[in-house]
């Protein structure tokens, strides 16, 4: 099970949007998707969230719904795969992470950097949630926190 406090000093979007995963899940691995009210629970972190669907085999990520934040910054929208994330050289560990959380069935936060064609660069903390039942991920539940270029990332440990 995850350690609670490791979230504690992460941006609130992060912090927040863990805890109500937590307090969902409960006992168990993972809460299943249909459970989610993000909207009416935590939504001061709607515009920072998305949500991936998993098709099982071979594993595919696709964006179901996408944060305003999301959307504008990263480029993620409705019904496009991960694997289409104009992402450079960081797009393999990105699926890399993505992969680890599908088969872990645990949360997984990174960092990364990069810059999208013409813009300029992007930086941000992500976390991602698994979603299913009977142990089996079926979905995601991501919300990421942007830093300006300028600003260092918080040194932390990630999971």
């Amino acid at each position: 099970m995850p350690d609670c406090s490791r979230f504690e000093s992460e941006p609130r979007a992060i912090r927040d949007t863990f805890g109500y995963w937590n307090r969902l899940r409960g006992d168990r691995l993972m809460p299943a998707k249909a459970e989610l009210d993000v909207v009416c629970k935590i939504p001061h972190c709607v515009a920072s969230l998305f949500l991936v669907d998993v098709r099982p085999v071979p594993p595919k990520f696709v964006v179901r719904l996408a944060g305003s934040l999301v959307e504008s910054r990263l480029g993620v929208t409705k019904g496009n795969s991960i694997e289409d994330l104009k992402a450079g050289r960081e797009l393999s560990s990105i699926l890399e992470q993505y992969e680890r959380a599908f088969e872990s069935r645990m949360p997984v936060m990174c960092e990364h950097s990069w810059t999208r064609s013409g813009d300029r660069p992007i930086r941000y903390r992500r976390l991602l949630l698994p979603l299913g039942a009977d142990e089996v991920v079926t979905s995601f539940l991501a919300c990421v926190s942007f830093f300006s270029w300028e600003d260092n990332f918080p040194k932390r440990r990630l999971i």
